[in-house]
């Protein structure tokens, strides 16, 4: 999903298709996975500067972490922020504009067939 470009930023992987009705699995969850079941690659490419409170703490991802701490793992909130950033391109679904705000909620189904490429099976 991630390619270092080595120069301080990352190409982020996801891939788009139609997503389909929503459909209740035998689990008992709602799936509005892709209506073809597989994507087409599409690529963004962000830096690494994350957002942080005044006091150097994680805005979003990772929530609650100073982002000094070597320990962070980043690919989580760099996910985050490609998501939001590739919202700008029209092809997430949302409300094409690049900010954290407007990837909150949402069915996870669909957020699934973005990372993956494909829709999970229902059985």
């Amino acid at each position: 999903m991630f390619i270092d470009n080595g120069d301080g930023t990352f190409t982020v992987r996801f891939y788009t298709a139609p997503t389909g009705p929503f459909t209740t699995t035998p689990d008992g969850s709602i799936s509005a996975g892709f209506t073809n079941n597989l994507g087409t690659a599409d690529y963004v490419t962000v830096d690494r500067k994350l957002a942080v409170s005044t006091t150097g703490i994680l805005a979003y991802a990772d929530y609650g972490a100073n982002y000094t701490n070597t320990a962070n793992s980043l690919w989580i909130p760099l996910a985050e922020k490609a998501y939001a950033q590739w919202n700008q391109t029209g092809k997430e679904g949302r409300d094409g504009t690049n900010n954290f705000a407007s990837i909150q909620g949402g069915w996870m189904a669909t957020v699934d067939a973005q990372v993956l490429g494909t829709t999970r099976p229902t059985t």
